[in-house]
């Protein structure tokens, strides 16, 4: 498996919460899943969520799902 420098993570809203969806193959491996939940209910602001989750993860692309 060819692994790259950067990965993207996509934050996407459900009814629920938000969900991070990335291409890290790592994730997949030990998760068995591309899309983990966070700890932000579908009540936080997009812009909040973000910037936590950009500020946990450097190194990373993280975006909003469009």
């Amino acid at each position: 498996m060819q692994m790259q420098d950067t990965y993207t993570m996509t934050l996407v809203q459900s009814q629920t919460g938000w969900l991070v969806r990335t291409d890290d193959p790592h994730t997949l491996e030990l998760f068995g899943t591309d899309t983990l939940p966070t700890p932000y209910t579908a009540a936080a602001p997009a812009s909040m969520v973000l910037q936590a989750i950009k500020a946990l993860n450097p190194g990373r692309i993280v975006r909003l799902a469009q």
